[in-house]
């Protein structure tokens, strides 16, 4: 038995050099914290809405593209934050 293939490796995000140490402040503009607020919150309503949405539907390949799609939406937002509060960090430390 041969062993598997190597998996492709994605390319880096063009926004986030290799060496995160050398991250340039900002990558972005650095949202607000009310922006940060705001966005929270939609997120948790969106999760709440898309849990809903998705209850009683049938398990198949579908619903799985549609929840894995909002997830990865969810999960970016996140990162975003949280990429701003590092930024922040790094840029008042």
């Amino acid at each position: 038995m041969s062993a598997p293939a190597p998996r492709p490796v994605r390319p880096p995000s063009p926004d986030v050099p290799a060496d995160p140490v050398e991250l340039p402040v900002p990558l972005r503009p650095v949202a607000t914290i009310d922006q940060r607020i705001a966005t929270l919150l939609t997120i948790r309503q969106d999760i709440r809405d898309d849990v809903q949405a998705l209850d009683g539907r049938p398990f198949d390949g579908r619903t799985v593209a549609v929840a894995f799609g909002q997830l990865s939406a969810i999960v970016d937002a996140l990162a975003g934050i949280v990429l701003d509060l590092l930024v922040d960090e790094r840029g008042h430390g």
